[in-house]
């Protein structure tokens, strides 16, 4: 007896793979210590797509890194300028200009990003 469906058909093709992101790379390398690599890849990604506060951020923080924190707090400022309320770009850059000596920055920082975090939960 035929039930009006047609039968199953085997699927030979593999599963597709999740293609992951040149941002999601470029963190996965920096964690693994590849930082001139991982810069390379941010810029590429912030060339390539619209810029985010996110690909900044992370610029920042592989760029801090390396020991370049004059690069690190313009990758940090472009962060917060896309995204005021960027709480990590926000520590991150109190901590490096409270670094530099700059402390009434870092304090006015600091409490930006206590706000931008009582604004998360």
């Amino acid at each position: 007896m035929r039930s009006g469906r047609a039968p199953p058909v085997a699927n030979d093709q593999p599963a597709p793979r999740v293609a992951i992101s040149s941002l999601e790379a470029a963190q996965g390398l920096a964690n693994r210590g590849q930082l001139v690599e991982a810069e390379r890849l941010c810029d590429d990604h912030i060339r390539q797509h619209a810029p985010s506060a996110e690909a900044y951020c992370l610029l920042g923080v592989i760029r801090d890194t390396i020991g370049n924190r004059q690069a690190a707090a313009e990758a940090y400022r472009k962060a917060i300028y896309l995204d005021p309320n960027h709480y990590e770009a926000l520590v991150h850059l109190a901590l490096l200009v409270k670094g530099q000596g700059n402390v009434a920055d870092a304090r006015m920082l600091a409490e930006r990003a206590r706000r931008a975090a009582e604004r998360r939960t």
